[in-house]
């Protein structure tokens, strides 16, 4: 009942719940931890994660996974170093999906360094550990060094999937690097058969939109195998705006205020640009 409730958003249910329960077992604190990580309570997933020890239960790679997560989402950089900690000292570093929830953790709070050096410590990795470095990287604005992760990915066997894409067209854009955007974003398709999702096109209409190429944005929105939504027109109206485009900056306004008419954002842009 406990999960059942954490993951339709009652929380405090949970909780209630979990604190009445007279014999509580490793599954009663993961449900517990997973409830409060699911509904942003991160600091009490890592209270929990502490009382649980005291009260004599002992985490899990699920436990330190999850609270991983939760130490991420909350940019709680303290508390994650302190679960790395834990699961080094108890030989936890070994399984997979904890030595992942690490580097994830660290990626995501802009902590690469450590993020690499977690990396090159696991005797095995997968996609997840190495999309994990990718998406930290690109996040964080290295593009070159999301690109050479990628590049060494490769060679060094592991696969790409649509996720690895997402981070390297993301770095693309906001390095600039039109030319090579471009090349992976056509290898996705032909040379590895994935076709583009909304977070890819989104990725290319912000590079072509940021390097002033507006007319070839205008061209991808037109061709994607779905309707661009509110964020695609959004990307080509500011970058008409910074690159003076009137003409097309109004057409991609009009479509903002298709989706949302009391836009704010798009009123403001829209009034930039005819000014």
């Amino acid at each position: 009942m406990v999960a059942a409730y954490g993951y339709h958003g009652n929380c405090d249910l949970a909780r209630r719940t979990f604190d009445d329960t007279p014999d509580k077992n490793l599954a009663s604190w993961n449900s517990i931890i997973a409830a409060c990580s699911l509904n942003g309570r991160w600091k009490e997933s890592f209270k929990l994660l502490q009382q649980m020890q005291v009260d004599g239960a002992v985490p899990d790679t699920v436990t330190l996974v999850t609270v991983l997560s939760s130490c991420a989402a909350g940019s709680a950089i303290a508390k994650g170093r302190a679960v790395h900690r834990f699961a080094a000292e108890n030989g936890l570093m070994s399984d997979v999906a904890v030595a992942n929830g690490v580097v994830d953790f660290y990626g995501k709070c802009g902590c690469l360094l450590e993020a690499r050096a977690v990396l090159d410590e696991m005797a095995k990795l997968d996609e997840v550990t190495w999309n994990s470095l990718l998406a930290g990287y690109a996040q964080h604005g290295y593009g070159v060094e999301t690109l050479e992760a990628f590049t060494e990915m490769q060679h060094r066997g592991y696969s790409a999937n649509r996720i690895t894409f997402m981070s390297v067209l993301h770095a693309c854009s906001h390095v600039g690097l039109v030319a090579e955007g471009c090349k992976y974003f056509s290898s996705m398709i032909g040379d590895y058969g994935f076709q583009p999702i909304e977070e890819h096109c989104g990725c290319m209409i912000d590079l072509l939109g940021r390097a002033g190429h507006l007319s070839e944005a205008k061209t991808l929105l037109a061709r994607m195998p779905f309707k661009p939504n509110l964020i695609a027109w959004m990307s080509l109206l500011g970058s008409c705006k910074v690159h003076g485009n009137l003409e097309l900056g109004r057409d991609a306004a009009l479509k903002v205020l298709e989706f949302d008419p009391e836009n704010a954002a798009a009123h403001m842009l829209l009034s930039e640009i005819v000014t």
